[in-house]
This record gives C-alpha cells, structure tokens and sequence, in this order.
C-alpha cells in the first residue's frame, strides 16, 4: 500500500547510477540476452540454490553447494549488463546472501525462511531481467515474460509478505496496458521500473521488521534494505534531486534498528518512524505543485 505513494515520488529514467559491489572476474562483453539462454541459466540458479538449501538444512556445511550456486549466479541476469542495478552488482548481493547464510550455518543452525528469502531475491533479480530485456526489444513476448516473472514473484513471496499480491496486481496493471498498445517504447517502461523498485524497497523492508520482531534478524536482512532504499531514491533522484536527503535518513533510521536489534530487540513500533519516512515524503511529492 505505502508503496504506491512511494511510486509517485517520480517516473524517473533509466540512467544509472554507481554502485560499488562488484563480482571479481565476473564481467563480460555485453551481450543481447535471449529467451533460451535466460531460461536456461534461471533454471540452473534455481537448481543449485534448491541443492545448497537441502545439504544446509539436512547439517551438511560443505561449501561445495555454495560455490555452484554462485557459478550459475555468474551466468544468469545477463540482460543486466548495462542496467541499474547492474549484473555485477545483482550477483555481487546474491552471492554475498548465500555466503553470509553457510558463515552462520557454522556456528548456528539455519532455518528455511532464511533460503527462502534467498529465492525471493534471486526471482526478483528475474524480473528485473526481464523488464531491460524488453527495454532492448520491446515485444509483446517479452511483456508476457515479465508476467510470468511478477507470477513467479508474488508466489514466492505472498507467504512472508502478504501485500506482495497488491504489488503484483499494480505492476500486472502496467503491464496489461502496455500489451493493449501493442507498440511501446523504453520510456513507456518506466512507470514499471519505478513501481518494481518501490515494491521491492517496501518488501525489503517488510521481512525486515518481520524477523526482528520474531528475533531472527540478521546483519543481511538490514543491508538488504538498504540496497534496495538506496536502489530507488537514485532512481528517484534523476527527476528529484532532493530525495538524497530522504535516503540519508532512511539509512540512518535503518543503521539505529540494527544497533537496538543488537540490544533489547524490537517491535512494531520500532519500525513506525521508517514507514512515517516513507509516506510523509511520498505525500508531499505527490501534492499538487
């Protein structure tokens, strides 16, 4: 719901913008992904992961799964190469995610819920492929594939975080009317690309409060949110610069919940002045000018 509001910020381009995580040894030339070869290596990342979840959870720490894993990351979300975030950047988080899980598997025993969001961002990833797939080939075979993404997505996603099924419907809507013109451009992409990263952002920030309320939060949960806010204010920011104050204070707001989960813990209310950040500056965005 808040993410609409937060959506309106702007409709903001697709120009990028620098992030410093990248996967060594991991670019390549660009390259036009294709259909077969982006089905192929999502099915690859969704083998593997399948396969480091069952070897963690049945006690096996060997890290031989998590290398697989990050092998197939390294061959998937090609279609990211010139993208915001980028394809480095994308595999850089995911492989990070998986790494962070198997140094905690080794002194802790690790739950479901925490593959499961894994599987959440690595889909989420997909879907992102596939909205530059179709800013590089705008055709009705490429929107299709982004609705089996959002599909995908809100299925994966609907248990821990119910207001996903909201996102799916308003991201499907967009979707639906560019299938009705039949012929669209990049730019008629960007309303999508800003409601993706608003969802996402709110998402994140949804298992966030989530887990430290059930206090199974971890140190990734926090950094999570923070590159996907960080994510969209610099989307935001190509048509209003003054977001980045916003986003200095959600980073802030986020920096202090991570010392107080460290503490006492936390609870709903905890989570009330990042939320009241989020709809106070959405409103005053979208108000008349």
């Amino acid at each position: 719901m808040h993410s609409t509001l937060f959506a309106t910020l702007a409709l903001a381009s697709f120009a990028s913008f620098p992030l410093h995580a990248q996967v060594a040894g991991s670019t390549t030339t660009p390259t036009k992904a294709t259909s077969t070869t982006t089905d192929e290596a999502d099915a690859r990342v969704d083998a593997t992961l399948e396969a480091a979840k069952k070897r963690v959870l049945a006690g096996d720490k060997d890290r031989a799964a998590a290398t697989d894993f990050a092998t197939a990351v390294k061959a998937a979300y090609g279609g990211l190469t010139s993208w915001t975030p980028s394809a480095d950047t994308i595999r850089t988080r995911l492989i990070n995610e998986i790494n962070d899980i198997y140094a905690r598997a080794a002194k802790a025993e690790i739950k479901a819920e925490e593959f499961d969001i894994l599987r959440i961002d690595a889909i989420d990833a997909r879907l992102e492929n596939a909205i530059s797939m179709a800013a590089s080939d705008p055709t009705i075979d490429n929107l299709t594939r982004i609705t089996n993404r959002l599909t995908k997505l809100a299925e994966a996603a609907k248990a821990m975080v119910p207001e996903t099924v909201e996102f799916q419907a308003r991201a499907q809507a967009i979707v639906d009317a560019l299938i009705k013109k039949a012929r669209y451009t990049v730019r008629d992409l960007e309303p999508l690309k800003i409601e993706v990263s608003a969802s996402r952002a709110e998402r994140s920030d949804s298992i966030l409060e989530k887990r430290a309320i059930a206090k199974t939060v971890v140190d990734h949960d926090f950094q999570r949110s923070k590159y996907h806010i960080s994510d969209h204010m610099a989307l935001l920011a190509k048509t209003d610069p003054t977001v980045e104050e916003l986003k200095v204070k959600l980073l802030a707001i986020l920096d202090s919940l991570a010392a107080r989960a460290a503490g006492a813990g936390l609870t709903r209310a905890d989570f009330n002045d990042l939320k009241a950040q989020f709809i106070a500056r959405a409103r005053l965005a979208a108000a008349p000018k």
